[in-house]
């Protein structure tokens, strides 16, 4: 599989190949996300959905095909990876000069405004639910997307713990950065997830389908 960076925005998928062991676990997929566009995808547990995910990544590397996506790229995965120390810290994970403003805008977006980014975390995250923990994650994302001006969010079931009413939240973040001229992909079956998005895209033992 080629991964192509792509000055000029949006995520594309031209005939990916998921595989599992050596068998295609379906047909090629291909569609694109355009930069200033929300779309869903859904499709079955074991469809490959993470895995393309995790190709846009650079993490594994599909059988066939070619992912073309922008140079900077914020994500969040289905576990959040919480490290011991702040919530802060764990929002602005990487970045050597955090910029507290932009934390306190990254949980707001995230539905996250009852808690203190001072708040010192243990191992692992632990002092949070596993709804809060997903929020973070989310937090990091957007807290990411916003430092570096990324051309792309992707974030693989990120409200699966959670209400409708942050969901709802979420989502309207999430249109808001689409607004701002990013692509943003969602890997989601929840239906206020699919109901926000633009489109949805499925993906299914002959390729992909899409919904609307």
């Amino acid at each position: 599989t080629d991964l192509v960076v792509d000055q000029g925005g949006g995520l594309s998928f031209d005939a990916v190949e998921v595989v599992r062991g050596a068998r295609p676990v379906a047909e090629p997929v291909t569609f694109a996300v355009r930069p200033g566009e929300f779309v869903a995808l859904s499709g079955p547990s074991g469809a490959g959905k993470s895995t393309l995910i995790s190709a846009v990544l650079g993490f594994v590397e599909p059988g066939a095909g070619t992912i073309t996506r922008p140079p900077e790229v914020a994500w969040t995965g289905q576990r959040p990876g919480l490290l011991q120390g702040t919530i802060a810290a764990n929002v602005a994970l990487g970045d050597p000069d955090p910029d507290p403003e932009l934390v306190t805008r990254a949980l707001s977006a995230a539905a996250l405004t009852d808690v203190d980014p001072a708040t010192a975390l243990g191992a692992g995250g632990a002092g949070l639910s596993g709804g809060q923990a997903q929020r973070v994650g989310i937090a990091r994302a957007f807290y990411r997307a916003w430092r570096h001006d990324v051309g792309a969010l992707v974030l693989d079931e990120p409200t699966s713990a959670l209400d409708t009413t942050s969901e709802a939240q979420i989502c309207e973040a999430l249109r808001s950065e689409a607004a701002a001229g990013r692509a943003v992909l969602v890997v989601s079956h929840r239906p206020g997830v699919l109901a926000a998005a633009d489109r949805v895209v499925a993906v299914v033992p002959a390729g992909v389908e899409v919904v609307r």
